[in-house]
């Protein structure tokens, strides 16, 4: 008469992790005569034993079958007893960061398993966390021990383990209840962390351990599901992770722990951006408040900046009205940043995040703080080692961006003119030729030269890669002819100077380049006019100079040529 309960025993005793358990518990399972199980006892022994895992496990794989030897009809019955075992022997792998070679051949059987199969081993690892689920508030009667702390340790690195193998057979139901999970976990160790006096030292670790690894699991799930499975639960993660770190202080931030990592995974996310509208608690600032104005603490780790500017770049691409009250903020921290880099001569590469960020946000820019930011950015266009023709358009967009608000435009068209020579790439070209028709609007006197140098490159737009020959053409003898009547003074010069030395080491097309060496000459044999001097002292000669060393024989010909 009590069969039943003695199964029911042997079914618990089968996910123990002691594996002598485990076949002393499917010996008694044996003995009650269950037909569909004795035929497959030696199978379930090996798979107990971890025998060649991956091998014996394609013997219940619903997927493998030329070597299955489960019965269909006894598949419903023998599937929820390997699962057990299963279970079990993921308990004595332990709480190891990676996967197994015995975790992986589990996993990877789990995702031959159809859904009710799935929903069955799931139910069977949530089963010890009943009560922390069903819980609904924080108050002093909760127990730290409800489960054993390295268990939960264990199950949320498992659950990492699920989340990569099972992320799209996960039931809804089941997903639901690990959120659920997850967020009372959330809860539950920010109380013990708020009443860490009540709780031993010992376990104080381990808490925000948990804390951490709950965290993590709800990146997974925000990176990995679909984003109304978050965004339903806005409330409740707010109340769990937000508000209890923050409504007391901002320093987690400031050490780039998991918590930030969630935030910056929030922010990738459109949809997500009312996260950052919501206020932390009643009578404090929202979200983005606390995450931008951590960028001025001074203990503010490396980690945490980057993480910062990460989500900075993310809400600027969907939601920038949100960043724009801190822009300011934003743009010191860069600057400084920037500024550091520069003195210590590092690679553009490893602030292509930062200018990323000044191209969107430099629309709000104070001009108070305009020319110093363009002379930080537009280092990084000449220094050493610094071209890569996505981040120079990024660094051109900025500094167009920032153009109408520098006090000094003469002195950026100064310092941007050399690049005419340099930039060889089409968009690189064009964003450069942007930023000068835009300082065309705040000097007057450069518009024609600005013009002049925008024919000079023009493409057709109806075609792709086809150079417009007739604007190019008409633009050199333009140029010529205001050369020769005295139309330019010293900017404008430059900038079409620049330009012809450009074509003269460019290999795109002869013509283009006897045009622009046809323009130089002109520049040289007028020379009479004092303002020709300085152009061809500080421009032409230093390209005839670096001309004549030339690989290319073409150019070193029309250099010698022009020194003669």
């Amino acid at each position: 008469y009590q069969a039943d309960g003695l199964r029911n025993l042997y079914l618990r005793l089968l996910a123990h992790p002691l594996s002598d358990i485990q076949t002393s518990a499917l010996s008694c399972l044996v003995s009650l005569q269950l037909k569909y199980l004795s035929c497959y006892h030696d199978n379930l022994i090996a798979v107990i034993t971890e025998k060649n895992l991956s091998s014996i496990l394609t013997v219940f794989s619903s997927e493998s079958s030329e070597v299955r030897v489960l019965a269909e009809e006894h598949r419903s019955h023998v599937i929820p007893i390997l699962c057990r075992v299963l279970y079990g022997i993921l308990l004595r792998q332990g709480s190891a960061e990676r996967s197994s070679p015995t975790q992986t051949a589990i996993l990877q059987f789990l995702t031959s398993c159809d859904t009710d199969e799935i929903a069955c081993f799931l139910d069977l690892t949530l089963s010890p966390f009943q009560q922390m689920i069903s819980e609904q508030t924080m108050d002093a009667e909760l127990d730290l021990s409800v489960v054993p702390l390295k268990k939960q340790i264990s199950f949320l690195t498992l659950l990492k383990h699920l989340f990569f193998h099972l992320s799209t057979q996960i039931p809804d139901i089941h997903l639901t209840v690990i959120i659920t999970l997850l967020n009372n976990t959330c809860l539950r160790c920010a109380y013990f962390i708020r009443s860490r006096e009540m709780i031993q030292r010992w376990a104080q670790p381990l808490i925000k351990s948990i804390r951490s690894l709950a965290i993590n699991r709800l990146i997974d799930v925000t990176n990995l599901f679909p984003n109304d499975v978050i965004l339903s639960r806005e409330d409740q993660l707010f109340s769990s992770l937000i508000t209890p770190s923050l409504s007391r202080s901002q320093s987690e931030l400031s050490q780039a722990g998991s918590l930030l990592e969630l935030i910056v995974a929030w922010s990738a996310i459109p949809e997500c951006a009312g996260f950052f509208e919501r206020v932390v608690a009643p009578e404090q600032p929202p979200l983005i408040s606390y995450v931008i104005n951590t960028l001025n603490e001074k203990n503010v780790n490396k980690r945490a900046a980057d993480s910062i500017l990460d989500t900075t770049l993310n809400l600027l691409h969907h939601s920038d009205k949100l960043v724009a009250p801190h822009i300011d903020t934003i743009l010191r921290f860069i600057s400084n940043e920037l500024s550091t880099a520069r003195r210590e001569k590092r690679s553009v590469r490893e602030h292509t995040r930062e200018l990323d960020i000044l191209s969107l946000a430099s629309v709000w820019v104070q001009e108070r703080d305009a020319d110093a930011l363009v002379d930080n950015i537009s280092h990084f266009l000449t220094a050493r080692g610094a071209r890569y023709s996505q981040v120079t358009v990024s660094i051109l967009t900025s500094v167009k961006n920032l153009v109408s608000r520098v006090q000094h435009p003469e002195r950026v068209c100064a310092k941007l003119s050399p690049l005419l020579s340099q930039l060889t790439e089409r968009e690189e070209r064009g964003a450069l030729i942007a930023v000068f028709i835009e300082l065309s609007t705040r000097l007057q006197y450069t518009s024609i030269a600005v013009r002049l140098c925008q024919d000079m490159d023009a493409w057709k737009e109806d075609e792709i890669d086809e150079m417009d020959y007739v604007r190019r053409n008409n633009g050199f003898s333009e140029a010529r002819q205001g050369l020769k009547e005295g139309k330019f003074e010293e900017q404008s010069l430059r900038i079409l100077a620049f330009t012809c030395i450009h074509f003269l080491f460019s290999n795109e097309e002869i013509t283009l380049r006897n045009l622009a060496v046809e323009f130089l000459q002109n520049l040289i044999e007028w020379n009479c006019l004092d303002i020709y001097r300085p152009v061809i002292s500080r421009c032409v000669i230093p390209a005839i100079k670096r001309g004549i060393k030339s690989q290319n024989m073409a150019t070193r010909s029309e250099c010698i040529g022009l020194l003669a």
